[in-house]
């Protein structure tokens, strides 16, 4: 079973994400992350966020030598104009912030996540047609590019610090405390799609940690959007609908979870949930 996506009748918001998701056959990252930005601010202006992006494009495109150059002498005038003369870099102190999650506002303070900061070097990069790739280490994002010869990395959160794959396997021990030994995987160029679904997952636990488990539910939505066949999401929103006090809406989305996982590890415990939840439905009419 393949549920249908989340109403949006009654959430312009989260159609105008739907909309974009339905446009075309490649999903508009940097779009689709301005997007995000609404569960923060309703009122955004993506506008003026754009205009942002063309004056940034016009500063990169001016110092760019174009593509007659090496890509990675291209790659390392991009940065130069992203982090040092237009200021963008890391704040640790923003990562527990749902603000840091939010494009518009990256674009504003110069600050935020490593993967925001990766989304903002990626449109850069596309604008000027220098082949750059996501790439999502565990713990930490930053892009790739690949020259003909050497993969080249670059880190967005440290002032677009420019990597060898040594280097990422080194940064990698650093964020992961020792824990983790660097995998090929883990270097591998991501879609738009998964970008996407782990920027929304950052900014879920942002909005947990502060508990504003509303805001948590909407992430889910747009989630959803994206893949509604992940029955863990499913679950996910009817666990957070109980916290909203959304009775009827937590069984609804925890009957879909046991249609699409009915040999979940933990299915048991959420039929004793839904019938919790029935008799407080019934308790209520």
């Amino acid at each position: 079973m393949t549920p249908s996506i989340p109403e949006t009748k009654s959430d312009p918001a989260l159609r105008s994400f739907a909309e974009l998701v339905a446009g075309g056959t490649e999903l508009p990252l940097t779009a689709l992350a301005l997007e995000i930005g609404r569960l923060e601010e309703p009122a955004l202006d993506v506008a003026h966020a754009h205009s942002i992006l063309d004056r940034l494009e016009q500063a990169v495109t001016a110092a760019d030598p174009g593509p007659q150059a090496a890509v990675r002498e291209r790659l390392e005038i991009m940065r130069s104009v992203l982090a040092e003369h237009e200021g963008f870099d890391g704040d640790p102190e923003a990562m527990d912030d749902p603000a840091g999650s939010c494009l518009h506002l990256v674009l504003e303070r110069r600050t935020g996540l490593p993967i925001l900061l990766s989304v903002l070097y990626l449109e850069m990069a596309w604008r000027i047609t220098l082949p750059l790739r996501g790439a999502g280490l565990p713990g930490h994002f930053i892009v790739r590019l690949d020259d003909g010869e050497d993969e080249v990395f670059c880190d967005p959160f440290q002032g677009g610090r420019l990597l060898t794959a040594e280097g990422c396997a080194t940064l990698l021990e650093k964020v992961s405390g020792g824990q983790l030994t660097m995998q090929p995987e883990y270097l591998r160029p991501w879609s738009n799609l998964r970008i996407l679904w782990r920027l929304l997952n950052n900014l879920k636990a942002a909005y947990l940690k502060v508990n504003d488990p509303r805001r948590a539910r909407q992430v889910i939505d747009r989630q959803l959007v994206l893949r509604p066949s992940v029955s863990e999401a499913w679950r996910d929103r009817g666990l957070l609908a109980f916290r909203c006090l959304l009775f009827e809406q937590a069984v609804n989305d925890l009957e879909v979870y046991l249609e699409m996982a009915p040999k979940a590890a933990d299915i048991e415990a959420v039929r004793t949930q839904i019938k919790s939840l029935r008799r407080l439905v019934s308790s209520q009419n």
